[in-house]
C-alpha cells in the first residue's frame, strides 16, 4: 500500500502524541522538568518509558494539565510505563491492559467516537521476539480499532539508517518478528513514512559511541493520511529524544483561547508597580471630556489586557532565553557528533546538557520553594488546598456525547457545543404570552405588602462610591472571572485607582438605559448532575461566569435590598433572607407530621419539584412585582439595565459557541437573583395563604399551607380532595404569566392521615406512602425511623473517607481541620434539624 502523510505545519493540527523515555521519575524535580517539558511541545497524549515509580506514585504524574493517567509498574523502581491524556482531551477510556513486570500498558477507548488502542511499550534490553509475541497478541482484533503503538523498543527497525555506526551488525530477531508483523498488519513507523531516507536518532550510547533511533510510532495505515509535523527533539533532561507528531481524529475545533489575569501575579511588587502605572499613564492620556465614561472604561480594560500579556511574554521570553540558547547548540552538535563522531565534541555537549539540566533544575526547584511554602502556610488549614487533596476523584469535565433533540448521539466537539447551545437558548427563550389583564389581576388579588416612602427613598438613592468601595473590599477570592478575564483581587488590589471610574461608567449606564457590551456577556459552562444520564443534555447544571465589574453592581444593589426583603416576603419563606434558615421549614414539617393531637381530618403533605424555576422567569411579570412592592423607579431601571441585552455563549470542551440572547430567567451567578426570586414568588404563595377553597392546618393561632425555601415549596393541606384541585388551579395560572412550571414527575405527596386513599393515584402527583427527600433531609411517615435513615448513611460515608485520608500526607492538625471542612458541617445540619433526643 502507498502511504503518504500529512505536511501541514500548524501546531495545533490536532492531537499531538508524544513518547519518551524518561529514565525515572521518582525525584521531584526531575518529575517537575520533565512535565515542564512535555507541557512545553504541547503534549496532548503522553507515552512515558521508565518511569521506575510504584503503584501508589503514578498520582503524581497527574497536575494542573494531565487528567487521565494509566500505567503499569515492576516490583522494584526500574521499568514502569504510562499513558498521560491532556485536560481537555475527549479521551473515553473503556479498557486498561497493564503488564505486572512494567513493560507495556495498553489503553482502549475512544476519541471523537473513533475507536483507538494506544500501546505503550518499553522492550527488553536484549534480544526477545517473544516479548513482542506476547504483547502484541494482546490486542483486540485490529479491523475494529486504530492501532497507535509508541515507545522505546530497543532494537531498531533498520540496521543502516538507524544506527550512525557504518560497521554492519546482524539483524537481531526483535527487528524481525517487528518488521514482519508492520507489514502484515498494515501499520508504519510514520517518522519513516515522511523521511524515507533520512537520519535521525533517538538515543545515544555512551558505551558503544553510537546513536540509534529506537524510540518509534508506528500507526495504522488508516491513521496516516491524518497526521502531520512528526519529529524527533532534543536529547535533553533524559537520555532518549523526545519524539511527537500530531493526529487529526475527528472534527478538531480550535480551541478559542480564554484568556484570564493570573490573581498571583497580583501578589508580585513588580507587576503591581507596572501596572499602576499603566492605569496611571492610560488615564492621564484618555480621560477628557471627549471620551464618555462608558467607552473609557470599556478601552481601560482592552488596554490593560494587551499590557499584562505583554509583560508575561516579556518574563517567559527571558526565563527561556538562555535554554532556548543551549537547546539549540546542544541540537547542533547532536547532528554534527552523529555524522562526525570527536571525543571534543562529545564533552561539549556533556557539558552544555550539564549547564541546562543545572538552570533547568534551579527553575523548577524555585518553583517546588513556592508550593512548599503555600502547602506550609496552608495545606493544614480548612483551605482549597486541604479541600483539593481530600477529594477521591475529580470529576471529568469532557464531555465525550449527548443526544441531539431527535436522539442522535452527537460526539464531535462541534456538534456537542451546538447541541448545548441550542438547549440553552431555547431555554432562555420566553414562552409565555401573558395577558396583561390576567396578569394584574392574580396581582391585585394577592394583597401584597408594599414598602413605605422612607423605605423606598433609601433603595432608590444614587450609588455613591462609597459603596462601590465596600463592594469591592467585600469580594471574594478564588472565583473565576468573567469573559473579560478579570477576577475580583484585580479590583481589590487597584480599588483606590479604579473605583471612581467605575462608578462614572455606572452611572452614567443607568442615565444612557444601556451598560456597556462586555458588562452584558455570560460565559455559561456545565457540570454534569451525579447520577443522571450523561448523554442528556439536561442532565448538566449551569453555571454562569459574569464579568467581575457587573457583579460589583448587583451585589451593591443586593446589599440594600436585603436590608429591607424581610418586609416584603412573608416568613414562610426562608431562602437567601437574611435572619431565617432552612430549619425553621423542617422543624414545621415535623412539629405537624409527629404531633400527638393530629385532629381526624385528611392531612396530606405536598412536596413541588418547580422546573428549572430560576431559568424561566418571564420579565414582564417580574418587573410588574417589583412595581407592586413600591420598589421604586429608579431601583428597578437599575434592574432593568442588567436584563436590556445580556448574552451568553457557552462553554464546553474548551469550545466557545457562537452568542446569543436572553430573554428570561434571573441571571446566574449574580447577587441579586435569588432575592428577585424571592419576591417572584411570594405573589403565588400569598394566593395560596388567602385562597378559600385551599385548605391548612391549624395549630394554635396558626394556619399551615406553606412553606418554602426559595423555589422548594411544601404544602400542607386538609380536606385534599377539595383544596388540590384549587391548587393546581393556582399553580395553572401563575404559569401561564410568570413561567413556573412544576414537575410533576418529581413532585411528591404524602399523606399523613388520610380515610381514603384511592383517589390519590388519579392526581399528577408521586405518591409516596412512607418517606420523601426536602431540603437534603429524608422524611419518614414514622418517627422512630428518622435517625435511621439520616444518621447511619452520613457515618458510613465519613468511616470510608477517613479510611482513604490514612493514605494522605497530612498531619493530624490536617486531619482535625478535615473533619471540620467535610462532615461536621453536614453532621451539624442534621443536628439542627432533626430532632433527636
Amino acid at each position: 500500500m502507498q502511504a503518504t502523510i500529512g505536511t501541514t505545519n500548524e501546531r495545533r493540527a490536532g492531537l499531538t502524541f508524544t513518547s519518551w523515555n524518561v529514565k525515572g521519575l521518582n525525584e521531584p524535580i526531575k518529575r517537575g522538568k520533565v512535565l515542564a517539558h512535555l507541557k512545553a511541545l504541547s503534549s496532548d497524549i503522553i507515552f512515558l518509558q521508565e518511569t521506575h515509580l510504584k503503584n501508589n506514585s503514578h498520582s503524581r504524574l497527574k497536575c494542573r494539565w494531565v487528567g487521565q493517567v494509566y500505567h503499569s509498574n515492576f516490583s522494584a523502581k526500574t521499568r514502569g510505563t504510562a499513558i498521560l491524556v491532556r485536560k481537555g482531551i475527549p479521551f473515553l477510556h473503556k479498557t486498561t491492559i497493564a503488564d505486572k513486570e512494567g513493560r507495556y500498558v495498553i489503553a482502549i477507548g475512544e476519541i471523537h467516537s473513533t475507536s483507538v488502542t494506544l500501546i505503550n511499550i518499553y522492550g527488553p534490553n536484549i534480544d526477545n521476539p517473544s516479548f513482542f509475541k506476547r504483547v502484541l497478541a494482546l490486542i483486540p482484533d485490529i479491523s475494529h480499532t486504530n492501532l497507535v503503538i509508541g515507545g522505546d523498543l530497543n532494537c531498531v527497525l533498520d540496521q543502516y539508517l538507524d544506527r550512525s555506526s557504518t560497521r554492519r551488525t546482524p539483524t537481531s530477531y526483535s527487528s524481525e518478528f517487528l518488521n514482519t508483523y508492520i507489514k502484515n498488519s498494515n501499520l508504519f513507523d510514520i517518522w519513516r513514512i515522511a523521511n524515507p531516507t533520512g537520519r535521525e536518532y533517538s538515543f545515544y550510547s555512551h558505551v558503544h559511541k553510537v546513536y540509534t533511533r529506537i524510540d518509534y510510532f508506528l500507526l495504522d495505515a488508516r491513521l496516516l493520511p491524518y497526521t502531520c509535523n512528526v519529529r524527533y527533539h532534543d536529547i535533553i533532561i533524559s537520555d532518549h529524544s523526545p519524539l511527537t507528531f500530531s493526529l487529526r481524529l475527528g472534527d478538531i475545533v480550535p480551541n478559542e483561547r480564554v484568556w484570564r489575569l493570573n490573581p498571583q501575579l497580583l501578589t508580585e511588587p513588580t507587576f503591581c508597580e507596572y501596572l499602576k502605572d499603566q492605569i496611571t499613564f492610560f488615564f492621564d492620556t484618555n480621560d477628557n471630556t471627549e471620551t464618555s465614561p462608558a467607552l473609557l472604561w470599556e478601552t481601560l480594560k482592552a488596554y490593560l489586557r494587551g499590557c499584562i500579556i505583554s509583560f508575561q511574554a516579556a518574563r517567559s521570553r527571558q526565563n527561556r532565553g538562555k535554554l532556548e540558547e543551549l537547546e539549540g547548540q546542544i541540537h547542533l552538535l547532536d547532528r554534527e557528533n552523529a555524522s562526525h563522531p570527536s571525543m571534543e565534541k562529545h564533552k561539549q555537549i556533556t557539558s552544555l546538557k550539564f549547564e541546562y539540566n543545572q538552570l533547568l533544575s534551579a527553575k523548577i526547584a524555585k518553583s517546588f520553594l513556592y508550593a512548599k511554602q503555600k502547602y506550609f502556610e496552608f495545606g493544614d488549614k480548612p483551605h482549597k488546598l486541604l479541600a483539593r487533596q481530600l477529594r477521591k476523584n475529580v470529576s471529568d469535565r469532557m464531555i465525550h456525547r449527548v443526544k441531539s433533540a431527535s436522539g442522535e448521539l452527537l460526539s464531535s466537539p462541534k456538534d456537542i457545543n451546538d447541541r448545548f447551545r441550542q438547549f440553552y437558548e431555547t431555554l432562555y427563550t420566553s414562552k409565555a404570552d401573558p395577558n396583561p389583564l390576567i396578569m394584574q389581576t392574580f396581582l391585585e388579588d394577592c394583597n401584597l405588602p408594599a414598602l413605605n416612602q422612607e423605605d423606598s427613598n433609601f433603595l432608590n438613592k444614587e450609588i455613591s462610591l462609597d459603596e462601590i468601595r465596600e463592594t469591592i473590599k467585600s469580594l471574594k477570592s478564588g472565583k473565576t472571572p468573567g469573559p473579560d478575564g478579570y477576577p475580583g483581587e484585580f479590583y481589590k488590589t487597584f480599588s483606590n485607582m479604579l473605583s471612581p471610574y467605575l462608578h462614572k461608567m455606572l452611572v452614567q449606564a443607568n442615565e444612557d438605559g444601556a451598560l456597556p457590551s462586555t458588562l452584558d456577556e455570560a460565559f455559561i459552562t456545565v457540570i454534569h448532575k451525579k447520577g443522571k444520564d450523561p448523554e442528556e443534555v439536561g442532565s448538566y447544571r449551569p453555571i454562569s461566569l459574569l464579568n467581575t465589574d457587573l457583579k460589583i453592581l448587583a451585589k451593591t444593589l443586593a446589599n440594600r435590598l436585603s436590608t429591607l426583603i424581610g418586609k416584603l416576603v412573608h416568613s414562610d419563606q426562608t431562602g437567601f433572607i437574611p435572619n431565617r434558615n432552612s430549619f425553621f421549614n423542617l422543624r414545621r414539617l415535623f412539629n405537624i407530621m409527629y404531633s400527638q393531637r393530629l385532629p381526624n381530618v385528611d392531612l396530606a403533605v405536598i412536596s413541588l419539584d418547580a422546573e428549572k424555576a430560576f431559568d424561566q422567569v418571564e420579565w414582564p411579570y417580574l418587573f410588574k412585582v417589583l412595581q407592586k412592592f413600591n420598589i421604586g423607579d429608579r431601583f428597578i431601571n437599575w434592574i432593568q439595565l442588567l436584563y436590556r441585552n445580556p448574552c451568553a455563549r457557552i462553554l464546553t470542551n474548551q469550545s466557545l459557541s457562537p452568542r446569543f440572547n436572553l430573554n428570561r430567567g434571573t441571571r446566574q451567578g449574580c447577587a441579586l437573583s435569588p432575592m428577585l426570586f424571592a419576591l417572584i414568588i411570594e405573589p403565588l404563595a400569598q394566593t395560596i395563604r388567602s385562597h378559600a377553597a385551599i385548605h391548612g392546618y391549624n395549630t394554635k393561632d396558626t394556619l399551615n399551607k406553606i412553606s418554602l425555601y426559595a423555589d422548594d415549596i411544601l404544602l400542607y393541606v386538609t380536606q385534599p380532595q377539595a383544596s388540590i384541585p384549587a391548587i393546581l388551579d393556582v399553580i395553572n395560572l401563575f404559569g401561564t404569566f410568570s413561567g413556573y412550571r412544576i414537575n410533576w414527575n418529581k413532585s411528591e405527596l404524602m399523606p399523613i392521615r388520610s380515610q381514603n386513599t384511592s383517589w390519590l393515584e388519579h392526581l399528577p402527583f408521586k405518591l409516596s406512602s412512607e418517606k420523601f427527600t426536602y431540603l437534603g433531609i429524608v422524611v419518614t411517615k414514622q418517627y422512630s425511623l428518622l435517625f435511621k435513615e439520616n444518621f447511619p448513611s452520613l457515618i458510613q460515608k465519613l468511616k470510608a473517607n477517613i479510611l482513604f485520608w490514612r493514605t494522605l500526607p497530612i498531619s493530624l492538625l490536617g486531619r482535625i481541620n478535615a473533619i471540620k471542612m467535610v462532615f461536621l458541617p453536614q453532621l451539624l445540619y442534621l443536628y439542627q434539624n432533626i430532632p433527636v433526643f
